[in-house]
């Protein structure tokens, strides 16, 4: 007892009684070094601290919003009576128009509200004129569109950008579809442009594999991510064809149901059985889809011969699509095979007729750490072999490239995108090569890009790739 009454006369305060009063006083666990200038503290008495007094708040939202205390208004919605106040319901441009006077209820005590917006449900109601009351709000992004559309309908700015964060940040294979309907519908830039964004890239990583989300794309959609130059087009453009071909499928027999085998007979079978003798885009039923598959690059559809025997099979495309691309192709490899065309140049192919004319092809790389592949697709004699070592990709001209008679050094254009997705499917991180211009000698290597070491597995390839000088046929075009 005299050992510790010492201790306490002496000045001694045991160390976790003062990191306790630390963490009390001032918010964080470590001890604060007293300066010796009172000065400091003579001017820390001085300034003014903001305090947030949570209770009030809660107070007021319980006592006038959940109970009604002395309201002076009722407001009826989808059936449903609320007990406000006009007072917090003038923050709503909406509500003080309709207080102003200009407005027959602008002396009643009951409004009925006619809400015609199938996304403004009662709960998304019940967050909105809570949020009248609040200085803060708790929105599920499950609700985040029926809340939207409600703030919307109030003409509530702050609430519509709380919510238009929200989307931007939780846009996934659940609620991407949906998203793009509400920017859509509401006129939400933003949010469409986001929406597209994250499609361009889970398009053909995602759904082909799920069919129930793969048949909700609309058919609007569609056709923009199609055309869109910044499409990941995973393998091949035929690859593409397929999954076009597929969502079509599931769009006319809304209740059938694949069970995840590889093999789609049923689906080949409707287009090659239809009675229809003309091609599938031009026929009733098909019409709506022509759009969608305008969008397609047709010299990529027919880089090998299984492919063009699939699509003549298919019946899907229009003839007049198909045969002056042909003709066009063959004109391009004699240009080559006779020394005519060592590839295109930046100086003479614009970036709009790079991305018209350009081969899309993609990978998916389990590893970035060493990986080489190539695409397999007719390329003008051009065998490429694309390569990853040591964070850098490179590309080059096989020595087996024996296609064409042409051994002389060619040149292409190309951009590549490399990008790591998160869980929910949106950009971690993403790295493109811009277009530049390749001189490719045989079997020697022409580096691209340093990859960022920051890059996680899997790694997303995205490449744009021309290998002959493209001709604009303006007749053509203007036909078209």
């Amino acid at each position: 007892m005299g050992h510790t009454m010492s201790r306490i006369l002496s000045g001694y305060i045991p160390e976790s009684i003062t990191d306790a009063y630390s963490v009390r006083l001032f918010g964080h666990k470590r001890k604060r070094k007293f300066s010796s200038d009172e000065s400091n503290l003579e001017e820390s008495l001085h300034s003014p601290k903001r305090c947030k007094l949570s209770c009030t708040t809660q107070y007021i939202y319980k006592a006038l919003f959940v109970d009604g205390r002395n309201h002076d208004i009722v407001v009826e919605a989808l059936g449903k009576e609320w007990k406000l106040h006009k007072v917090y319901l003038t923050q709503s441009p909406y509500f003080q128009s309709m207080f102003s006077g200009s407005w027959k209820e602008s002396d009643n005590k009951f409004v009925k509200i006619e809400v015609t917006d199938p996304n403004i449900t009662i709960e998304s109601l019940k967050v909105v004129f809570g949020s009248l009351y609040l200085d803060e709000v708790t929105i599920e992004p499950a609700c985040v569109v029926g809340v939207m559309a409600a703030a919307t309908l109030f003409q509530l700015d702050g609430l519509i950008d709380e919510c238009l964060r929200i989307m931007i940040e939780t846009i996934s294979p659940l609620t991407a579809v949906s998203y793009y309907e509400a920017a859509s519908q509401y006129g939400l830039q933003r949010i469409k442009q986001a929406t597209v964004k994250w499609f361009l890239v889970n398009l053909m990583t995602y759904y082909p594999l799920h069919t129930r989300r793969l048949r909700q794309i609309p058919i609007d959609l569609m056709a923009i991510l199609v055309q869109d130059k910044d499409l990941m087009v995973i393998q091949t453009e035929f690859c593409l064809y397929l999954l076009l071909r597929f969502w079509v499928f599931l769009k006319l027999h809304p209740t059938w149901i694949w069970d995840g085998n590889a093999d789609k007979t049923q689906v080949s079978e409707f287009f090659h059985n239809r009675p229809d003798s003309s091609s599938f885009l031009l026929s009733p039923e098909g019409k709506d889809f022509l759009r969608v598959f305008h969008g397609l690059h047709m010299g990529s559809l027919i880089t090998q011969e299984q492919d063009l025997q699939l699509l003549t099979q298919d019946r899907i495309l229009p003839e007049g699509w198909l045969f002056p691309v042909l003709s066009k192709e063959w004109a391009y490899l004699l240009r080559i095979d006779n020394g005519n065309d060592s590839g295109p140049n930046n100086d003479k192919v614009s970036d709009e007729l790079f991305f018209s004319s350009c081969v899309r092809c993609g990978r998916i790389l389990e590893s970035k750490e060493s990986n080489t592949w190539r695409w397999k697709v007719f390329n003008f004699g051009l065998d490429l072999v694309w390569s990853t070592l040591n964070n850098v990709l490179t590309v080059r001209r096989a020595t087996e490239d024996v296609t064409l008679n042409d051994h002389r050094p060619r040149r292409v254009m190309l951009r590549v995108i490399l990008t790591t997705l998160d869980a929910q499917g949106q950009s971690k991180l993403s790295q493109s090569s811009g277009v530049i211009s390749v001189l490719l000698v045989r079997n020697i290597e022409a580096k691209i890009m340093d990859l960022c070491p920051e890059f996680e597995d899997p790694l997303y390839v995205s490449v744009n790739i021309l290998s002959i000088t493209p001709k604009i046929n303006k007749v053509a075009q203007n036909t078209s």
